[in-house]
């Protein structure tokens, strides 16, 4: 899990053995993104400029949200 904040609202990403990264509102605690990728990811970052950094297997992907948050 990592965590930031984009316009003022504290966000959580998440991902796991489900191949899902999940972004999600912490205040509402709700699903606000999910991005499926094709293995199981074993480590997630946040970077500058809220841009999210996955590990599956051994390969490494830089992800960015869709914008549709919300």
């Amino acid at each position: 899990m990592a965590c930031t904040v984009v316009d003022g609202r504290p966000i959580a990403v998440t991902a796991g053995r489900d191949a899902a990264v999940r972004m999600w509102a912490l205040r509402e605690g709700r699903e606000l993104e999910r991005i499926d990728l094709p293995g199981e990811v074993h480590a997630i970052d946040v970077g500058v400029g809220n841009v999210i950094v996955a590990g599956f297997g051994s390969e490494v992907v830089v992800l960015e949200p869709t914008g549709g948050c919300g």
